[in-house]
């Protein structure tokens, strides 16, 4: 009898949360105000254009939508959005801000306040912000995060805000002179927490490949849902079902809404290879029971594996020579790429597609793979970004940590490039690719191998957009519609281009792996096109410094079981074409050295002449910069040795570019710290 007892009181204080309700202070979800501003509401709009449409209020997009449907999406209700579409053919500047009416809070200690919103976030800002005195001074609650064609819901901590009878919210949006979609939002409510005590685990960062017999640490966020802050609970893991392993964490602090990184005292060692489930969960938040135990906890799967590889991230740029939005993009991602090439962590693809406009590289390529791939990658527009081949971003947005994260996943999958050989005798590429597997893996892998040219270099900007051919140097003194000039070197110079898929767009379908197997692939190509359409008025230079081989392995379906998506990348691997590190000679008698190589300082460039000629000597990185160069004048016949200065260089690879009247040569330098 004593246990029915028990058993009750225990349901009943469970249904007891389950009842209550969140106390609303303030909402407004447009459902009765429909297409008109709710009473006491006002806006701020840019007095400087008084085309600027301002805020609208419906359940679709107007007026003057133009590609706004494209990017943010209606949810079925009454909205108020702000549509910078509605006059930003000449980038003019919006900044337009939407005001409640005056609430009270007063009686409250603790309020959260929340927003459904769709905001893309290309180029344009967004905010969410607070008032205590009906308007005079302003406070930020947060910034609003982009979506891609989804909405969000966000809650924020707002007790900053109680016990005051003169609150207002605003919702600001910022377009920064550049065409931009606009912001949507629904459902604003400020309201009591449901619970006071609420965490819930929400991501597991542990890798999900595993090496066996090795100590894995259990890491990843949990979330603080309650209105109280927690000082000290406890964190569990399980794997398979087992039996828990718990961690008393005391000297903590997780405010109300905010995320927690934790790291398990405890690691887990396993000692068998396979799949295997990994349990985590929180609960005695504060010595207390947890209110809302569903969210509690999170099940994730790993892949144990005999040996784990360190991974070459994949990243596929999807651009076009005559395309702006491309244009401004491009710096942030060759600093993103200078930085993860130098880590060794990333292996650059760039495709060129055939529009919006004219694209002389793609001219040479579009029928040849480029159809497969827009296809392949579901691509509607560019610039796009692919890491690892299931993760897409704007490449002006892209970020190191992007790259590095990635590789600190590592890999079952190890890529070797034996060999990789030019003919310029008969336009042959060779190469020999060894794949190894240490896990099993069924039929089905591929493994696309991509032929990049370093970088070419037109002398001439060809874009058919904007900015207009009349952007040229000398740099500092032209401008187009708001476009600095020092923008030019990105439309004369194209690093990483893709020119042939081997074998085939396809790629080779790899056979099931057994652990430690190994799989060898022998491919060829013959050059059948030149590397770009070269028009009189357009020249342009594919010797800088050279050709690349990239190999990556990818799954069609992806694992759903170690949660990869389908066409998720394993591993890379990239190598040089033609870059042997002893004393190379060429047929017209020169002969060319470069040692110490790999180096931690300054190397030395040792050439032989035949017969006198002009000399140059550059140095680049992989993504085609010149770093340094030399000019010699008229260097005469024999031996002679010249400093290139790298011993500030990052570790990675760099080309040396010798040039003569008649012949010029590229090396491969690797700088180890």
């Amino acid at each position: 009898m004593k246990k029915l007892a028990i058993y009750f009181s225990l349901f009943i204080f469970s249904f007891s949360f389950d009842a209550v309700k969140a106390q609303v202070v303030f909402s407004q979800n447009f459902e009765t105000t429909k297409t008109a501003m709710p009473a006491g509401w006002h806006q701020q709009l840019s007095t400087y254009d008084p085309t600027n449409l301002g805020w609208q209020f419906d359940t679709i997009f107007l007026p003057n939508g133009g590609g706004i449907n494209s990017f943010l999406k209606t949810n079925g209700s009454y909205i108020a959005f702000v549509n910078d579409l509605d006059n930003n053919g000449s980038r003019s500047c919006n900044s337009d801000t939407l005001y409640t009416s005056s609430f009270s809070t007063i009686g409250y200690s603790h309020l959260f306040v929340s927003i459904d919103v769709d905001f893309i976030d290309f180029y344009e800002a967004a905010s969410l912000l607070a008032s205590k005195d009906g308007g005079l001074t302003w406070s930020l609650v947060s910034k609003f995060p982009g979506n891609v064609n989804s909405w969000g819901h966000y809650s924020y901590n707002f007790d900053a805000f109680t016990n005051q009878a003169n609150v207002m919210l605003a919702m600001t949006y910022n377009d920064n002179c550049v065409q931009g979609a606009g912001l949507a939002i629904d459902n604003i409510s400020v309201h009591v927490p449901t619970y006071n005590l609420d965490m819930g685990v929400t991501s597991q960062t542990t890798n999900i490949f595993i090496r066996n017999n090795a100590p894995t640490p259990i890491q990843g966020m949990a979330y603080n849902y309650g209105s109280d802050s927690i000082t000290h609970m406890h964190l569990n893991y399980a794997i398979d079902g087992g039996a828990p392993v718990t961690d008393a964490m005391t000297s903590i602090l997780i405010q109300p809404l905010t995320s927690f990184a934790f790291n398990h005292s405890i690691p887990w060692t396993p000692k068998v290879a396979g799949i295997h489930t990994i349990k985590i969960w929180t609960d005695q938040p504060n010595g207390g029971i947890d209110q809302n135990m569903p969210n509690d906890t999170l099940t994730t799967t790993v892949m144990v594996v005999d040996s784990i590889v360190p991974k070459q991230v994949v990243l596929e740029e999807f651009m076009q020579a005559s395309c702006s939005p491309c244009l401004w993009a491009t710096p942030n991602l060759d600093a993103v790429l200078r930085t993860c090439i130098g880590e060794g962590i990333c292996n650059p693809i760039r495709y060129h597609v055939d529009w919006p406009g004219v694209d002389y590289m793609n001219n040479e390529i579009d029928g040849i793979f480029m159809n497969y791939l827009v296809s392949f990658y579901n691509l509607y527009g560019v610039p796009e970004a692919f890491v690892d081949g299931s993760t897409n971003y704007d490449p002006a947005y892209m970020y190191v940590p992007d790259i590095e994260t990635e590789a600190t996943k590592g890999s079952p999958i190890k890529i070797n490039i034996a060999s990789a050989t030019y003919d310029a005798a008969t336009n042959l590429y060779k190469a020999t690719v060894e794949i190894t597997s240490y896990t099993p893996f069924p039929s089905g892998l591929i493994a696309r191998s991509v032929l990049t040219v370093d970088t070419i270099k037109y002398d001439t900007n060809q874009s058919s957009e904007d900015p207009t051919y009349a952007f040229k140097p000398p740099i500092g003194t032209f401008s187009v519609n708001g476009d600095p000039d020092t923008l030019f070197q990105y439309l004369v110079n194209f690093p990483n281009v893709a020119e042939a898929i081997m074998p085939s767009d396809t790629g080779a379908i790899l056979n099931s792996f057994t652990a430690g197997q190994t799989q060898t692939l022998h491919l060829s190509w013959k050059k059948n096109h030149p590397w770009g359409l070269r028009p009189d008025s357009l020249h342009y230079d594919s010797l800088f410094p050279g050709e690349h081989l990239v190999v990556y392995v990818q799954t069609l379906t992806g694992n759903p079981a170690l949660g990869l998506q389908p066409l998720y990348i394993y591993q890379s691997a990239s190598e040089a074409f033609n870059a042997p590190t002893s004393i190379e000679k060429i047929p017209d008698g020169i002969m060319l050295n470069l040692y110490p190589n790999p180096t931690s300082g300054n190397t030395t460039l040792q050439f032989k002449l035949a017969k006198e000629e002009n000399v140059t000597v550059e140095l680049y990185s992989m993504l085609g910069e010149r770093l340094w160069t030399q000019s010699q004048g008229k260097v005469s016949s024999g031996a002679h040795f010249i400093t290139i200065p790298c011993k500030n260089l990052q570790s990675g690879i760099y080309f040396v570019k010798l040039s003569t009247d008649n012949t010029t040569l590229t090396k491969k330098l690797v700088m180890e710290r």
